[in-house]
């Protein structure tokens, strides 16, 4: 297995899967420490602003790929990531081989979106921002292959706990089954065939906080690990690439780190994320809330110069276990098998794991710990100093 999303230690052990970690560390009770590259990525001075702009650091890492791969599959859904790492590719006329789209079609029944921003309605993005996104594609590049993975038929395969141990940092119906691309086909015979595969997803914003005059660059865990593995089974040749967040080009997160902190401190309508970036009296749950919506948001502009508009987005969930971003399927599917197996499992196996390593909301576990790598990027003074 190889270590795109990091690697866990506990007690000198080294884990590539969060839970495998989690239920090695509560043996004893250790503690569990995360690396993302930290190698590759400490080899390259973070205060120093790349020349290269964003959008051609983009151009040469959707180039970069391309080169590498036989295939290439962009997981899309129309939000400002995806669909950044997706026009780097066809602005620059560099091939895209497939777009994949994961929507529950066969499950969503008599679902009618809306505009209604409550992270319970995130259904609506398929309809609203997903599939208006696909036709632009159809329109201005009618060549590019696109499929429709709807995932709702790979739920319906679950076995009991199977599913959840494949979960990660996301314990909630539809986080397994999401990214797998069992159902098509066509793009298992090229594994198959021994074809080099990338499929291509676009983590992670870059994080920033303050500290003792300092601004700091972080990755999460919880945001890189949200890639799944493509198949039932693993191939060697088909790999989950990070657009943004890898190693083989950090000056992208460093760049965008830069470009955000500049931002910030020189242009007034980005000034109030300064008071965002941390606050001590907010809770948990409004740190959040905030890093999940008005920081993400907020960036969007900064990092993603070309993107104009990306269409109606719910709030996310700050819940990490049955988060009600699956409404749609505890709407329509309560009195199922599925969602008996599904409630079942997560309960029983929540209660197996210590407390030590658990968020908590009201009472109760809302997620795993975050674990994180954080990089200084430079004084605060400097930044508000910097031409802009």
């Amino acid at each position: 297995m190889k270590s795109y999303l990091g690697s866990y230690t506990v007690n000198q052990k080294v884990f590539f899967d969060k839970i495998e970690a989690i239920m090695e560390a509560q043996k004893t009770l250790a503690d569990i420490t995360w690396d993302f590259h930290q190698s590759q990525f400490r080899k390259v001075d973070w205060t120093i602003e790349p020349k290269l702009s964003l959008p051609e650091l983009y151009k040469l890492r959707a180039q970069q790929i391309r080169d590498q791969y036989d295939y290439i599959v962009i997981m899309f859904s129309g939000g400002a990531d995806s669909t950044n790492v997706l026009y780097s590719f066809l602005d620059n006329n560099i091939r895209v081989d497939e777009i994949v789209a994961s929507i529950p079609t066969s499950g969503l029944r008599d679902f009618k979106e809306s505009t209604n921003a409550e992270s319970s309605n995130n259904a609506s993005e398929w309809m609203l921002t997903t599939m208006p996104a696909l036709q632009k594609v159809v329109t201005h590049y009618p060549d590019v292959k696109i499929s429709i993975n709807d995932f709702f038929k790979k739920m319906l395969t679950y076995n009991t706990d199977e599913w959840l141990y494949q979960s990660s940092d996301w314990i909630h119906p539809s986080t397994v089954a999401r990214y797998n691309l069992e159902q098509l086909t066509h793009i298992k015979k090229l594994a198959d065939q021994g074809k080099k595969i990338g499929v291509v997803y676009g983590c992670e914003k870059p994080q920033l906080t303050f500290w003792e005059g300092k601004i700091i660059s972080q990755f999460f865990d919880i945001g890189i690990n949200v890639p799944r593995q493509p198949f039932d089974i693993y191939y060697s040749n088909v790999d989950l690439v990070l657009f943004y967040s890898t190693p083989e080009m950090p000056q992208i997160v460093i760049a965008q780190s830069h470009e955000i902190a500049k931002a910030i401190y020189n242009i007034p309508r980005y000034q109030y994320i300064q008071n965002l970036i941390y606050d001590c009296s907010w809770n948990e749950e409004q740190i959040l809330r905030y890093r999940n919506d008005v920081y993400q948001r907020a960036i969007v502009p900064i990092i993603y110069p070309s993107i104009d508009n990306v269409g109606f987005q719910s709030l996310k969930s700050t819940d990490k276990f049955m988060a009600d971003h699956d409404d749609w399927f505890y709407s329509f599917h309560k009195n199922t098998r599925l969602y008996q197996l599904i409630l079942s499992d997560s309960n029983n196996f929540l209660k197996t794991i210590n407390s030590k390593y658990f968020k908590e909301k009201t009472g109760q576990p809302s997620a795993f710990n975050f674990y994180y790598n954080s990089y200084l990027i430079g004084n605060i003074t400097d930044f508000q100093q910097a031409r802009y």
